[in-house]
Order: structure tokens, then sequence, then C-alpha cells
């Protein structure tokens, strides 16, 4: 019990940030937990009264006072839940609200090495669910938990002073019951453990799902995502039955304990001190109504122990994330947007191979510099080496004089966009995706940005035009649409430099056409950097960089690569 005490304290320290604005709401629930403690006092003199004045010496007129307090205290009590149901949501929503950004928070500043190890169904229900547990730890494991102690110890006083010899043999069985929840609680802590871990990778499957239900649909594999579906809830239910299975035999045995052990005994013995004249008959049933508030108590303790050790798993999980190091990096003001790349060298973690190898380049400000090179060969990769999201295994990279891996990650997105290959669209109207890049921009700018990216008069032709709903990824746009509203978005945000991967792989002449005469309008304003497959992505580039195997294995323009050089010969002959 001391152990699960301390882990309580543990657990409230490390939260108190969270809640400590809103510290008086919070005193305010446990002032409602003292009045209740009170009035639960005070509810069995009544009873008292009830029985010896009224029934036994036939005072008719104290049924009145009996009758008022009753109803004082349904009163009473009735008032202080609606004021405290009103305190509770008020504290709640803040504390739940400030704890989901916390998490959202760190998962974007994770470094990628560490984000890449979690699944992504995981990630989800830590801050979909997890998070929820923590509510019902300071209402519960706290509240509650504090009030059934004192509660259950003021009550022990009370016992003893009405009759220590029956409050002794009362108190019997109380060792019992913790040593009892001490064995259950470590087998629900294990099983709610292995559910938790379990329904993560159930999340990751759903999501793995949704997003590529056109390729189940189209490979025809249906039937095999109902069997995976059906193997991961045989798992689930069966962890969940077993967790419930501890909790009833915990509840069956305090029952039993309780009921048919330990208040028979007492009423025999409470009847024999009746017998002997060294007990009242109203005594004796004020004692029990007493006691069952005891016992009461000591079963919500045991309940609130056990429930601790089942949602720990689920409560570490988030304080993990949360504990995450903060990305201290200071922010810079960066006045150029040089990039110069020096001996540079990158092998993914736990793996031999390099993927970029002594990697020296240097990007000048407005110029326009396309990567060529066969699958595989670090183009991307450098991108993202660029972008901040991987750290070099050797080298530095400097941008506008400051090495990226010394600054901030908000200094970098600043100062440079980037087009993907995928676009990162969301289920939101036109406007709502333009306005992640500048929240605040007029009607006058997205019309701008969208003009620029050749997407205005498709937008103007929709029926609902800036308010149309794309759907999920920009489901209900065409290929060459969802790149030409990613570009709009990057242009509105205003970045240095863009950097464009793979941003016409996928589309159609038409479509390609439409982005090229993007690009090229940008590049003779911004940074430009192309990563292509395609010609004619890279035509319009000042220079053009080879890759191959993860080195640079040559550098120039078109005219003079596709007669020199073997690798960008074999990769665009046959376009031409």
């Amino acid at each position: 019990m001391l152990k699960i005490k301390s882990e309580r304290v543990k657990i409230f320290k490390r939260l108190y940030p969270f809640i400590k604005e809103q510290k008086t709401l919070y005193f305010s629930l446990s002032g409602f937990k003292v009045l209740s403690l009170l009035l639960s006092l005070i509810s069995p003199l009544f009873y008292m009264i009830l029985i010896n004045d009224v029934m036994v010496n036939k005072k008719l007129y104290m049924l009145i006072w009996v009758i008022a307090g009753y109803i004082g205290i349904y009163l009473i009590q009735t008032i202080a839940t609606v004021i405290n149901r009103i305190v509770y949501n008020k504290l709640y929503i803040k504390f739940n609200l400030k704890l989901n950004l916390a998490v959202l928070t760190k998962y974007t500043k994770m470094e990628t090495a560490s984000y890449s190890k979690y699944d992504s169904g995981d990630l989800k229900n830590r801050i979909d669910g997890d998070v929820g547990v923590f509510e019902k730890f300071f209402n519960s494991h706290c509240l509650d938990y504090l009030y059934t102690v004192i509660s259950a110890i003021v009550i022990a006083i009370i016992l003893l002073c009405m009759n220590w010899m029956l409050a002794l043999f009362g108190f019997i069985m109380v060792p019992l019951s913790f040593q009892f929840v001490k064995v259950m609680g470590k087998k629900a802590g294990k099983v709610s453990n292995e559910y938790r871990e379990n329904y993560g990778k159930y999340e990751g499957f759903l999501h793995s799902s949704f997003q590529n239900w056109k390729e189940i649909k189209a490979n025809n594999l249906e039937n095999l995502e109902k069997q995976v579906l059906t193997k991961h809830w045989d798992k689930l239910s069966k962890l969940f039955v077993k967790n419930q299975v501890y909790w009833y035999i915990n509840r069956a045995f305090i029952s039993f304990k309780d009921f048919f052990i330990t208040k028979m005994n007492l009423y025999f013995i409470g009847g024999l001190l009746i017998i002997n004249g060294h007990m009242e008959v109203a005594v004796l049933l004020v004692f029990m109504s007493y006691y069952e508030q005891f016992f009461g108590n000591i079963s919500a303790i045991t309940d609130l122990i056990l429930g601790l050790k089942t949602d720990k798993p689920l409560i570490d999980r988030v304080l993990e994330v949360l504990d995450y190091p903060d990305n201290n990096k200071p922010k810079v003001n960066i006045s150029n947007d040089c990039i110069v790349i020096s001996d540079v060298s990158f092998r993914y973690p736990n793996t031999d191979a390099l993927v970029l190898n002594n990697i020296n380049l240097t990007i000048n400000h407005n110029e326009h510099l396309s990567i060529v090179g066969r699958s595989g060969c670090g183009k991307t990769t450098l991108a993202k080496m660029i972008l901040g999201i991987y750290q070099p295994t050797n080298g530095d990279i400097l941008l506008g004089g400051h090495n990226i891996h010394e600054i901030s990650p908000d200094s970098i997105g600043h100062k440079i966009g980037v087009v993907m290959q995928e676009p990162m669209l969301f289920n939101l109207t036109i406007r709502e995706n333009l306005l992640f890049a500048k929240r605040r921009a007029s009607q006058k700018e997205l019309d701008d940005a969208c003009i620029q990216a050749n997407i205005f008069d498709f937008i103007h032709d929709l029926a609902d035009k800036y308010e149309t709903v794309i759907g999920e990824r920009g489901i209900k746009l065409s290929g060459g649409q969802k790149q030409r509203l990613t570009i709009a978005r990057t242009i509105l945000f205003d970045p240095d430099v863009i950097i464009f991967d793979e941003a016409t792989s996928s589309l159609d002449h038409e479509s390609e056409k439409a982005i090229l005469s993007s690009i090229k309008s940008l590049s003779q304003k911004k940074t430009i950097i192309t990563i292509a497959h395609r010609l004619s992505s890279v035509l319009t580039a000042n220079r053009i960089i080879v890759m191959d195997a993860g080195k640079i294995v040559a550098i120039g323009e078109h005219k003079d690569l596709i007669n020199d050089n073997e690798i960008y010969n074999l990769l665009f002959k046959y376009q031409l």
C-alpha cells in the first residue's frame, strides 16, 4: 500500500504543472469531498434518534426533526453535487486540453529516429485514449482515494468509541483484503499492459487499412484484412475477459467476506452484548450503519489500488512521451538562404551501409538545382538532411552560415518549404488546407498564391470554390490538382528555399506542364531544389547534380551531362 501511495505522489507531482493554474478549482473539489464526509457521518445519528427517541421512548415530536434532518441532508447533497459537477467539468476540460497539447507538441518535436520507433496506432492511442486516464487519476486515484482513506479512519475511530470490542473484531478482515488485492493487482497490471500493447497494434492495423483501402480493393485483399482483424479481436477479447475476471474475483471475495462472514459474526456478537446488557439495540444498528460505510470505504480503497495497477501502464506510456527531452536548440534569424553541405555521410541506425557518402555541395541564393539519380541513390535522404529531419553521421550542413543541427527546427522550417511526391492534405475545405501555411492570410493572398500555382481557375470552377471539402488526403482531387494545391500552400508560407521531391513523377503531361510552369515562375525569386526522374523537370535547372550509390558523381548542365555522363545518359536517353 505504501508503494502504491508513493506512486500516486510521484505521478501527481509530475502532472501538477498541468493543473496548477486551476488549483483553486481542484481544492474546491476537495472541499466538496469534506462536505460529503461530514454529511455521511451525520446521517446515522438521525437513525439513532429515530430508534431511541421516536420508536422506543415514543417522543413523536422528534420525528419532525428526523425528517427535517434527512431532507436537509438531501438538499445539501443535491446542491453540492450540481456545483461539484460544474467545477469538475471546468477543471478537466482545461486539464485535458493542456495535456493533449503537451503530448502533441512532444510528437512534433521528436527526433526522426525516436519517432520512427513507435507504431502510428500506438501514438494515436496515447493521445486519443491514454490521456483520458489522467482525468480518472486526479479524480479517482487522488481525490477519491484520499477521501476514502480519511473517511475510513474517521469512521474507524467512531466505531472504536461506540464499542471497541466489536470494532476490533470487524477490523480483523481488513489486512486480508489488502493482501488479496495485492496479488490481484499484479495480475491485472500485467494483463492491462499486454492489452494496451495489442490495442496499439490493432489501431495501427486499422490506420494502415484505411489509408490503403484502394490498394486492398485493387488486389482483392478484403478477406485477408478480415482475417487479420479477427486475429486482433480474438487476442484483445481474451485479454479483456481475463482482466474482468480478476476484477470480479476481487469483488466476489470482498462481498463474501463482508456480507457472509464479517456481518453475520458482528450481528451475532452484538446480539450477545445486547442480551448481557452491554449494548443497546439502537447502538448496534447505528454501529452496523457506520460499519457498512467503513467497509464500503475499504472496498473502494482496494478497488482504487487495483484500478491504479490497471491504469499504471497507460499512465507510464503518456509520461514516457512527456519525459522526452525538450528540444532546446536556439531560434536564429537566418539572413540568407545559401546552403553548404560539407563532407556529409549518413547511415541509418543499426546499419553499416552508408546511404550518403562524403557529400560536398553548395547551393547558392536563387539557384535552381536539380538532383537526379537512380532509385535508392540517396536523393530524398539528402533532401531530408537539408530539412533537418535526419542528422549526419559525419559532416555539417550550413544554412545561411548556421549549422542546421544546432538551431531549432522552427528556424529551418521558416526558411525551407517542401512539396513531396505524396502531398499532405486534410479532409477539410480548400481554404482550411491553405490556411495551415498562414492562419490570417487575406483573400487576396490566397488568390495570388493559387494563381502562381496554376490552380486558381480550377478552384473557381467548383460550386463551393474555396469552401469545397477535398476528402481524406485530397481524394476528391486529381494528382495534379493535389500537387498544385500543395504548391499554393507552400507559396503562401513564403519560404526562401523550396524543395520539390518527385513532385511530378506520377502526373499526366498536362498536370506536369502546369506544375513545371509554377516551378519556373518561382525559380526567378526563390532557391529551388528539384528531385526528379523526368527529364522535363530537370531541363529548367541552372545546375544538375547526378548521384549514384550515395555519392555525387557529376555536376553540370543537361547538354554536357547527356553526352559525358553514363548514368545521366541511361536515366534520360529514352525520354529524349
